[in-house]
């Protein structure tokens, strides 16, 4: 089993970014239900809390998926971190 990276940091009421040995994610949401974009660039959806937890990957391709839809993907991420900034600078 290997070792992991993993911090969080709160950023305004509901955002926070997502430092991992992969890179910065972030995620918005209240305790138990978070939507966000992993450092990688996967959209996901997490639920859960008191030892109980659901991860979704939002978008998951299959293996044989095309290299083009990286890119796209990639956007979109962006899109949505620039989303989750933007409304966490809101209140």
């Amino acid at each position: 089993m290997g070792l992991t990276f993993r911090k969080s940091i709160r950023v305004g009421r509901f955002l926070r970014l997502n430092l991992s040995g992969s890179g910065v994610g972030a995620s918005a949401g209240a305790r138990g239900a978070r939507v966000g974009v992993s450092a990688r660039g996967r959209a996901y959806v997490d639920a859960g809390g008191g030892g109980l937890r659901y991860r979704a990957t939002l978008g998951a391709k299959r293996h044989s998926a095309a290299v083009e839809s990286t890119r796209a993907s990639s956007r979109h991420s962006l899109l949505v971190l620039a989303l989750l900034v933007f409304l966490a600078f809101q209140r």
